[in-house]
């Protein structure tokens, strides 16, 4: 029979060490009636009772774990296995020791050189070419598996009946971040150990609540207080179970109950005592708010007012109250009193104008009665004077032009930079304000230069008449007006930022990053301008520089026993521990445009490490939360992780990753054409790639020995499952698809492509490949009774509608023809209904030439070039070097191809960048 210490000590020491993180749990304390019970209840054969003297030593083994003294517990875990090597209870002890052990190596290893990518300026081509191919940098990983070996091989030998075992097998799934599994384990461990029952639920609710297992949440929440019901933590976690699978009464109920009977015994004369008891309330009031019984939640702000610290949420939840009881008059009331707390807080005033029945302030069919309020209340007129946004509500309904000249002339006068800024949202709300705000600042600067009265605020109507015109995208103007300005003030760091901004538009990104180099060296202490000086020198591909420059502000802190050499490239990794997802979606972009495809991987890899590391580290706060009674804010926080990956920098990365693969299978498929087995097993829930921060630093691994056509798949799940109103997300899954011949996937991908835009180029072009793709497959189908044939001829008989596909081509270029991207779509799918013979006439003199279309989008031009060079071009991709970023930076290739042969395309290529050199000398002049 196994120890009766070491049964109790063993659960606690795993438990507290099994995550490396001491905030996750709490430790047990060991007394006798527990090691009693464990000892009459052991299950374990007898061939594993251990002598006296070596069961002492496993006593010392289980105490040295808990301590965390790994070197000595494994070398007295070898010593029992040397003399008892069918002890399981040791062999698995040893797997997890070793396990830990490993992982402490690693973590105290020098990182891989991170200074390849970044020194390579003294490489030649033939060397870094070299370097990328050799530097297969990947730890060996077969520690993992002689661990998950030995536990195996010690519950065999334990007939399956060990608590240890389990336990242990348990830890290694958890570190592996497979709590699936691991909560088997946990629960198998629960079996052969009821004495331990509290440590192991504890540690499976954390779990539960971590992978939202929600309905087994609330059974071993209840099981913890019913087993300890004099601990207030666990009162909570029972009301957070019910609470989250929406039994809102049964959690109301516990509150209260707790409140009544539980609070005061346990935490009075705490000095936290008023704290606690005030979050318990509000989050009592949460839930009456949320189960809709709005008149108890207003009687409990207003009776329990002295006992509720958090003034400012107890205004706004009665006057969220009092509007759904449709008691205007009081949320008038409530909403008064926050704005004068907070004058600039547009929700404020929304819910205000709410409450005089203006229920949407945005909407131009309301101004009648949104000029009417402000002429009639004296609450208005009252806040109005020291209110930034009540004035530009005001002005978005109104058309007098003295309010506008009021409200601009304290802004030149004290010569504040943020005017554009600031009146910018009435470009947007209403464009016929646009040309008398112009006419205002043009009259303005003909008055002040007529009479030189003060020549600073000249300088400051010239550089928002250059904001203004590059808003309307004239950029000739535009640039007169910043060249102006930096002739009248040239050391003014905003003129060299505007007119950087300006290059920008007009995709000069070399001119853009040297006058934003020119402003930052103006001011060297400025991180702002650091920062924007490093993404528009990334956005120029010049990497090595970048990365010098935002070192400036991200050098790791330096220590008195370190060498200047070891200090030399710490902010390379200091800016990815510090998660700089927007340095390392801009560094993968340019790796991308500079073809050097591994390393653009790594990065957009990097920043999917950084969302799952965000995931993982909410695994603390689960225990935390409830022991310092910050119910609110963790209910926040579990709403907001399911919504995590639905954040701009994730979808970047993941469009990043799938358009690198995409190119990569491109290639592939022009050597050697392949059709791609959909594996049916990944899913967005997937175990990510098990890859260190400091590991693949070069990108290889990721590029030259994955599936390729598998991880483009990964990226693909991650988008439909959490950015699904993302016309990207569709055109990447159809083109997919398309590869794998999943004609069903592809055809709900493209319907909804087109619900969310049916008049964009790329979604086109794609319908016609698919029902020129899909006629051929029919044509060739020998069993016109075919499932398949039934349901393809019935797809593209919906989709077409008894219309020619020439038919459907001319009516999307008539709803489209001033645009240039699907001008040179409409051209492409032409082309393509010839070559596959399924055109019914020649609808070549109703298409206008892609060089007649016009565009004040330098991009949509850069765009058509780069489409057409590549629609041809598979291995040749200098062209991409200076290919747009911003708007279609995620834009896969689609093999855009408008002519018989090459030499034809690339000629009317040359002739469309032709065009944009005239355009980009135009605004220059």
């Amino acid at each position: 029979m196994p120890p009766k210490k070491a049964t109790t000590s063993t659960t606690k020491g795993s438990s507290t060490t099994s995550t490396n993180k001491p905030s996750s749990t709490t430790t047990a304390t060991t007394n006798k009636t527990t090691t009693t019970s464990t000892t009459t209840t052991s299950t374990t054969t007898v061939n594993q009772t251990l002598p006296t003297k070596y069961d002492t030593i496993f006593k010392n083994l289980i105490k040295n774990y808990e301590n965390k003294a790994y070197d000595k517990a494994l070398k007295q875990a070898e010593q029992i296995l040397t003399e008892c090597p069918n002890h399981g209870d040791s062999l698995a002890m040893k797997a997890i020791l070793i396990r830990y052990l490993k992982e402490q190596e690693l973590n105290k290893q020098v990182a891989f050189n991170t200074d390849f990518y970044y020194n390579a300026k003294t490489l030649t081509e033939e060397e870094k070419e070299y370097k990328l191919n050799t530097e297969l940098m990947m730890y060996d990983r077969n520690y993992k598996k002689e661990c998950y070996q030995l536990v195996k091989k010690a519950l065999e030998l334990t007939n399956n009946k060990s608590f240890i075992c389990w336990h242990v097998y348990g830890l290694l799934y958890k570190e592996d971040l497979k709590y699936k599994e691991s909560i088997t384990c946990f629960l198998n461990s629960l079996k052969f150990n009821p004495p331990n029952e509290l440590q192991i639920i504890r540690e499976l609710t954390t779990m539960q609540i971590h992978i939202r297992d929600l309905k087994n949440l609330i059974s071993s929440r209840k099981k913890l207080m019913e087993l300890k019901p004099g601990i207030g933590a666990f009162w909570i976690g029972f009301a957070i179970a019910q609470h989250l699978n929406l039994n809102y009464q049964i959690a109301i109920d516990t509150i209260d109950k707790y409140i009544n009977l539980l609070f005061d015994s346990n935490t009075k004369g705490s000095k936290t005592y008023k704290y606690e008891l005030s979050e318990l309330l509000l989050y009592l009031n949460n839930l009456f708010f949320e189960f809709g019984k709005y008149k108890e939640c207003i009687e409990q702000l207003l009776t329990k007012k002295d006992l509720i610290l958090d003034d400012l949420f107890y205004l706004e939840r009665l006057g969220d109250c009092y509007m759904k009881l449709n008691q205007l008059e009081n949320a008038k009331k409530v909403y008064f009193e926050l704005l004068k707390k907070n004058k600039e807080n547009l929700q404020y005033i929304e819910k205000y104008f709410s409450s005089n029945n203006i229920l949407n302030i945005h909407d131009l069919n309301n101004k009648d009665l949104i000029l009417n309020l402000f002429e009639s209340d004296e609450n208005l007129k009252e806040l109005l004077n020291n209110s930034t946004q009540l004035k530009i509500l005001r002005l978005k309904f109104t058309n007098d032009k003295e309010l506008f000249i009021t409200f601009i002339e304290p802004y030149l006068n004290k010569t504040i930079p943020s005017l554009f800024q600031t009146l910018k949202g009435i470009y947007r709300f209403d464009e016929n304000k646009i040309k008398m705000i112009e006419n205002i600042f043009l009259e303005k600067l003909n008055e002040l230069e007529n009479n030189k009265e003060d020549p600073t605020i000249v300088l400051w109507v010239y550089i928002y008449l250059s904001q203004h015109y590059l808003y309307l995208k004239n950029y000739k103007l535009s640039l007169q007006y910043i060249n102006k300005a930096i002739e009248h003030t040239p050391t003014l760091i905003e003129n060299y930022m505007i007119l950087a901004k300006i290059y920008k538009n007009l995709n000069l990104n070399h001119l853009a990053s040297e006058n934003m180099e020119l402003a930052r060296h103006m001011d060297l202490s400025d991180r702002y301008l650091n920062t924007k000086s490093t993404k528009y020198l990334l956005r120029d591909n010049n990497i090595i520089k970048a990365n010098e420059v935002i070192g400036i502000f991200a050098k790791h802190p330096i220590y008195k026993d370190e060498e200047p050499s070891e200090q030399k490239h710490y902010h390379n990794t200091n800016i990815h521990y510090m998660q700089g997802m927007w340095f390392e979606n801009e560094c993968g972009d340019s790796h991308f445009r500079k073809l050097e495809f591994n390393l653009a991987i790594r990065h957009y890899y990097f920043v999917i490490q950084h969302f799952n590391e965000i995931k993982e580290d909410q695994y603390d706060f689960h225990t935390y939360s409830l022991r310092k009674n910050v119910i609110r804010n963790y209910i926040e926080m579990l709403r907001y992780m399911d919504q995590l990956f639905n954040h701009y920098y994730f979808l970047h990365a993941c469009l990043g990753l799938c358009n690198v693969y995409l190119h990569l299978l491109r290639k592939q498929e022009h050597e050697n054409p392949v059709v791609y087995n959909l594996n049916a097993n990944i899913t967005s829930q997937s175990y990510p790639l098990d890859i260190r921060i400091d590991e693949d630093l070069n990108g290889i691994y990721l590029t030259k020995h994955v599936n390729i056509f598998d991880e483009c798949t990964r990226y693909l799940k991650y988008l439909e499952d959490y950015h699904s109103n993302n016309i990207n997300t569709y055109i990447y899954s159809t083109i997919i698809y398309l590869k794998s011949n999943k004609y069903l996937f592809v055809s709900k991908s493209l319907k909804k492509a087109l619900e969310l835009d049916n008049n964009d180029y790329r979604v086109h072009f794609l319908l016609f490949k698919y029902l020129i793709t899909i006629k051929q497959v029919m044509n060739n189908e020998q069993d016109k009774e075919s499932s398949l044939f039934k349901l393809l001829n019935l797809d593209f008989t919906k989709i077409t509608n008894n219309k020619s596909l020439n038919e459907m081509n001319l009516e999307y270029y008539k709803r489209n023809e001033n645009n240039i991207l699907s001008v040179l779509s409409v051209h492409c799918v032409d082309f393509m209904i010839k070559k596959a013979q399924l055109s019914d006439n020649n609808n070549n003199n109703a298409f206008k030439s892609i060089l007649d279309c016009k565009s004040d989008c330098i991009e949509d031009y850069d765009i058509v070039y780069y489409s057409l060079w590549n629609g041809y071009v598979h291995n040749d991709m200098k062209y991409m070097t200076n290919r747009p970023y911003k708007q279609y930076k995620y834009t896969p290739y689609l093999d855009f191809v408008m002519f018989d042969n090459v030499k034809d395309q690339l000629e009317f290529a040359d002739k469309v960048f032709n065009k944009i050199n005239e355009f980009k000398e135009i605004n220059q002049q």
